[in-house]
């Protein structure tokens, strides 16, 4: 009989982490139970609903009643409480959507009414927006959606969001909007982009799908949240985020004037107040979608905490292990975006493994999905806006939204060299010692991962 014990678990031995410690988001039980009943209780009826959700808000959220109208008293009642989180003091207005992908194209779809009275450039056909080459490719897919330009950017080494100074380096006459991605573990520098756009007259938003919760002090300044540093902030309420509904997308925004307008957008062009007339489709949050995410409000502060402890931990830990590094801590920030934990590897230091090997291995020991970075949209096979004819509106056009023209060396070399592992494993307040024994017991067999190993 062969002898596992110590073994890493790809060569046969047991995992350094075991199945009853888990935790996942979103979290299931009575309190959703509760959320949905309620809601259901009251389905059909439009002014109970009102009435039933106007008084449940929590101490500090204020419903705007109009929003209500358009949206359903659950959604708009989902959108005061988030506010509530995510931007405490009510410096800024939200609106509820389906997704996270269609509320960045919603938002600048909403842009493109308001840019001149807010003193910022006009989204027409053509423009440019300015997306990091590092980022999931809804994010570009939602700019081409009004048939704009993605301008793929590379990222800072230190951070993997959008380099502020690659971002002034490819404005042009046709920037209409830039939109930093915070990734992953950390905060774009949108202050220092907004800093240079708001002179132009270019909007700045902030997709902030991996940054629920998340806020810094710039410059030793007041608190300030993901989604409120730009003109904008779009979320995403997918099953993968922190804060999820299943699905399910929201703006921000610190203009009221773009409130209404996102909202009269999302709402397939119904007025809301000062909104002007606007072509729009249906873009509403689901009430159970809604129901489901208040509920999970309720759970986040302690989520957050626990996360936010697991991973700081985690990132102490990392320091005196063998072959990685974690990714560097941000000055100014009170709470980072905790969507995954993101590590550095020095492949040299491995055996001859690769960082596939190395991913599936410590998959195998921590049992959750340790994997790479996204694919820089230069060279991803998700997106291909050339698979889309309905893209093709003229040659200009169709060149200039090919993503091989555009260049990103740091974020290919990120690709080939960094790992993330998930936040629901952060919940996990063991995860710290588990990684470490994990790392131990796969470098100390690296070699022979390397050869018996296929991925």
């Amino acid at each position: 009989m062969t002898d596992t014990a110590g073994l890493p678990a790809v060569l046969g031995g047991n995992p350094v982490r075991q199945s009853g410690a888990f935790r996942t988001t979103p979290e299931t039980g009575d309190l959703e139970v509760e959320y949905l009943s309620a809601w259901l209780r009251v389905a059909g009826d439009a002014n109970a609903e009102s009435r039933a959700y106007g008084v449940a808000l929590q101490a500090g959220a204020v419903l705007d009643v109009e929003l209500a109208d358009l949206l359903g008293g659950e959604p708009a009642a989902f959108a005061a409480e988030f506010s509530a989180l995510q931007v405490p003091a009510r410096g800024a207005w939200c609106v509820p959507a389906s997704n996270g992908t269609r509320i960045i194209s919603t938002s600048l779809a909403a842009l493109s009414c308001v840019a001149p009275s807010l003193g910022l450039r006009t989204p027409e056909v053509g423009g440019e927006v300015i997306v990091p080459a590092l980022t999931f490719p809804a994010t570009a897919a939602a700019v081409l959606r009004r048939n704009l330009v993605a301008v793929l950017v590379d990222v800072d080494p230190d951070t993997l969001c959008v380099d502020p100074a690659a971002v002034a380096a490819a404005i042009s006459d046709r920037t209409v909007a830039v939109l930093p991605v915070h990734l992953y573990r950390s905060f774009a520098d949108v202050v220092s982009i907004q800093r240079v756009c708001g002179k132009l007259g270019i909007a700045t938003g902030e997709d902030c799908a991996h940054a629920h919760g998340a806020r810094l002090r710039p410059n030793g300044s007041d608190a300030r949240c993901a989604g409120t540093l730009g003109d904008f902030g779009t979320f995403s309420y997918q099953d993968s985020k922190v804060l999820t509904g299943s699905e399910g997308g929201a703006a921000l925004t610190r203009h009221h004037e773009l409130y209404e307008q996102i909202a009269s957008a999302v709402t397939c062009g119904r007025k809301m107040r000062s909104s002007a007339s606007l072509q729009a489709e249906n873009e509403r949050m689901s009430k159970v979608s809604a129901a489901y995410l208040r509920a999970q409000l309720r759970r986040f502060p302690e989520q957050s905490a626990t996360r936010e402890r697991t991973f700081a931990a985690l990132s102490l830990v990392a320091t005196e292990l063998p072959g990685l590094a974690p990714l560097a801590q941000q000055r100014d920030v009170e709470v980072p975006p905790a969507y995954r934990w993101v590590f550095h590897v020095r492949l040299d230091e491995w055996g001859g493994m690769t960082l596939d090997q190395l991913a599936l291995a410590l998959s195998a020991e921590l049992l959750c999905r340790v994997e790479r970075i996204y694919q820089p949209l230069t060279e991803s096979a998700l997106y291909q806006p050339h698979s889309d004819a309905a893209l093709e509106i003229s040659d200009d056009f169709w060149r200039r939204i090919d993503p091989h023209r555009y260049h990103a060396p740091v974020a290919t070399h990120a690709y080939e060299t960094v790992l993330t592992i998930p936040h629901s494993a952060g919940l996990d307040p063991g995860l710290p010692d588990a990684f470490a024994a994990a790392v131990g017991k796969i470098h100390a067999h690296s070699a022979r991962i390397a050869r018996d190993v296929r991925v």
